[in-house]
């Protein structure tokens, strides 16, 4: 919201993108609320949400602009699902120009080189997540479970606003429907209507395989042999088109690898994680041996949200889980479902006592460890470091 706050002169487009069902219409409402608490006129604002305008929404940038024109001058814009409309930089472009306060949302690269030229730059682009367990634990305050038990719905069925809410109600048992209509939905809005891959089969098998390989290294030649497995053809060039379609509709994220001695990122198979764990329970199916690849994806999200970056950090043939960096500075992480074990122990911390930069070193367990230090590397528990109580 802050972001969203944040004015020039003339005031910057604001630009709100997200996965669907996270929340960016949510937000919009919250700040068009806030500035007519502020004493801005309701007259002053128009607000055109696309998605549900039926049958006479604007298709084009003409129809959009002539929208606009027919109402009374406005100072405020509002756009929700912008990109339902085609060429709508343009309109919207034509609306800054005039010092018309913009804000929009949509779902994936809606930030086209074309706008940010048209607006000489004069845009914020923020980005919704599905809540951060903090976030989803406050939905659950009233619910009477313990915090072990919220992050195990947490991790099981995701982070989804409207799921949240479901949790702890009598609609609990429609949270499977919610998670099909936000994944169909993104399906149809994000892929399909935008990029009509030919092999909506193999595209369909392609996103089941990046979801059941969250925190493995997975590359393009190596879901087309996997799909070549099943009887399908799909070339590893057509792969790698489909992952990043998956990636712009921003229901998975990949995670460079980057050199510790550079800084570089390297060339290689790269891993994949999901924005929401319930939809990717939903899609692969959840199994007990999931819990590693849960738990890293659970502690990626959280580290995009806090800091806006995370990657997987190679230390000369070792893997760190996750390098962040913040104000110049890196934190680097290692993600362990338990470290009782010696030999797993050894594992975790031996590229951690590799990197010689003096950056803080952090190993997240889920199963309690007595010690909180071991050679200067902290080890802390999944919830405190989740609610920042560790």
């Amino acid at each position: 919201m802050a972001e969203l706050r944040s004015s020039g002169d003339p005031p910057s487009a604001r630009v709100i993108t997200g996965m669907r069902g996270s929340g960016k219409s949510t937000l919009m409402s919250m700040y068009m609320d806030e500035l007519i608490a502020s004493g801005v006129p309701a007259s002053d604002i128009m607000h055109i949400n696309l998605d549900s305008y039926s049958d006479v929404a604007p298709k084009d940038h003409r129809e959009l602009t002539d929208l606009v024109k027919r109402a009374s001058p406005r100072k405020h814009y509002f756009f929700d699902d912008i990109q339902k409309v085609n060429g709508w930089e343009m309109s919207v472009a034509s609306i800054h120009a005039d010092g018309g306060d913009v804000c929009l949302t949509g779902t994936g690269p809606i930030l086209s080189p074309e706008l940010a030229a048209r607006i000489a730059d004069r845009c914020i682009e923020n980005r919704v997540l599905p809540l951060s367990f903090s976030e989803y634990r406050m939905f659950r305050a009233s619910g009477g479970k313990s915090d072990k038990e919220i992050l195990v719905d947490f991790m099981h069925n995701g982070s989804l606003p409207a799921v949240a809410k479901m949790e702890d109600g009598p609609d609990k048992s429609m949270i499977p429907e919610i998670l099909e209509g936000t994944f169909s939905t993104a399906m149809v809005e994000g892929v399909f209507m935008r990029h009509s891959p030919r092999n909506s089969a193999a595209l369909i098998d392609v996103i089941r395989l990046m979801m059941r390989g969250i925190g493995g290294r997975i590359s393009s030649r190596s879901i087309s042999k996997r799909i070549a497995g099943q009887g399908l053809r799909l070339s590893h060039v057509t792969a790698e088109e489909y992952m990043a379609y998956i990636t712009e509709a921003m229901l998975m994220s990949r995670a460079g690898r980057m050199d510790s001695s550079t800084r570089g990122y390297l060339r290689t198979s790269d891993k994949f994680y999901t924005s929401d764990t319930g939809i990717r329970n939903f899609i692969a199916g959840a199994r007990s041996d999931d819990i590693d690849g849960i738990l890293e994806n659970v502690v990626y999200n959280e580290l995009v949200y806090r800091y806006g970056n995370a990657s997987v950090c190679d230390v000369n043939g070792l893997e760190v889980d996750f390098v962040s960096e913040a104000d110049g500075r890196l934190m680097y992480f290692q993600v362990s479902v338990s470290i009782g074990d010696a030999g797993t122990r050894e594992r975790e911390l031996r590229p951690l006592r590799a990197l010689r930069d003096g950056y803080p070193k952090t190993v997240i367990v889920y199963e309690g460890f007595p010690q909180k230090d071991i050679d200067g590397i902290r080890i802390v528990g999944i919830l405190e470091w989740l609610t920042g109580c560790g």
